[in-house]
């Protein structure tokens, strides 16, 4: 059984990952790679996936794993994920829909 990750002092392995509409960033997060499906995927994003696709059933949605952060703190990961957002906006002038309510940019 996995360490409850809620805690920003947990340390876990974690990655940063985007989820793309059609071809468009739709969200960018974290997720725990101690937690996988058996086909290996992280279960966060399975899930969103899932939501995702049901939601959506005639478009294309897919993600990729950006980062790997091994033996990192939840705080840590946060840390990244908050600059992977940060990079995204300042490339593209937008933030994700996926993250509209939980991140406001610099």
């Amino acid at each position: 059984m996995s360490e409850h990750k809620n805690s920003n002092e947990a340390v876990g392995n974690y990655c940063i990952y985007a989820i793309y509409i059609n071809f468009k960033t739709f969200k960018i997060g974290k997720a725990n790679l101690d937690e996988l499906t058996a086909e290996g995927v992280p279960v966060r994003i399975d899930q969103q996936i899932k939501l995702l696709g049901l939601a959506l059933a005639f478009s294309e949605v897919e993600s990729r794993l950006l980062i790997r952060l091994y033996r990192v703190t939840t705080r840590k990961a946060k840390e990244v994920e908050k600059q992977v957002l940060q990079e995204h906006y300042n490339r593209t002038g937008e933030v994700p829909p996926g993250n509209q309510s939980s991140f406001k940019p610099e």
